[in-house]
């Protein structure tokens, strides 16, 4: 008593798994862009740190402010507190990013960037 399958039928386990593989390509879509944008910032205020011994805080304030707003971040100057004293340079940035995880559910990835430099 075994039922043959009928042309065009789909198993629930075929469409289960073409769910969660829609799911996996929509969170990498959603989470992608964000993500490279975080850690493209991140590697600019690294770079401004250290190479920024001999720049102004306003010059690396501003360059800052330039690359997260190329990058599509909601980084102000308000944002980002630069110390400098004799040859150490600190940088901290913080702020929020707002990601869809989910249709109308938004998570909000709160990043705080720390960095420090001391040219001897």
């Amino acid at each position: 008593m075994t039922r043959e399958r009928e042309r065009g039928e789909i198993k629930i386990s075929t469409v289960l798994t073409l769910a969660f593989l829609a799911f996996i390509v929509y969170q990498v879509v959603q989470w992608g862009g964000p993500a490279f944008a975080i850690y493209s910032f991140l590697d600019t205020v690294k770079e401004e740190c250290r190479f920024g011994l001999n720049k102004d805080e306003k010059v690396i304030r501003q360059a800052l402010v330039a690359e997260a707003r190329e990058l599509g971040l909601p980084i102000g100057a308000e944002n980002i507190s630069i110390q400098k004293q004799g040859t150490t340079t600190r940088i901290v940035v913080k702020y929020d990013v707002d990601v869809e995880w989910f249709p109308g559910q938004t998570y909000t990835w709160q990043v705080d960037v720390n960095e420090y430099s001391k040219f001897f």
